[in-house]
């Protein structure tokens, strides 16, 4: 593979090729060089497709709670903020963060509860 390459010229598909798809198009058949497609409006801002993409990764992102705890918002809830003394209810997954196993989830079962700031 040629060093930085945008295309490689190949009559059928051989291999992958790390940072390649092999598709055929403007250059003919062969492996181009893999880029994340980048919507723009007018203007140079992102679209609204990509600016809500965006949030929802960041809402996405591993967050850091107390005693090591690692958590993530899979889907966020659209009702008012949790206030002290309130119930809170959901259901979890735990994974051992070394290999991912499962060790614990109530999906399937009743969900968590607890009063929040107590």
């Amino acid at each position: 593979v040629q060093e930085g390459a945008q295309f490689i010229q190949s009559p059928k598909f051989v291999a992958s090729i790390p940072g390649y798809v092999f598709k055929k198009d403007k250059s003919g058949l062969g492996y181009y060089k893999d880029v994340k497609p980048a919507a723009v409006q007018k203007g140079g801002r992102p679209s609204k497709a990509d600016a809500w993409a965006e949030k929802k990764l960041e809402t996405m992102k591993w967050k850091d709670g107390p005693q090591g705890l690692k958590y993530r918002d899979a889907v966020v809830g659209t009702g008012d903020l949790i206030r002290k003394g309130q119930q809170a209810v959901m259901h979890y997954t735990g994974k051992l963060q070394k290999n991912g196993r499962q060790f614990d989830s109530s999906v399937g079962k009743s969900p968590f509860r607890f009063g929040y700031g107590r």
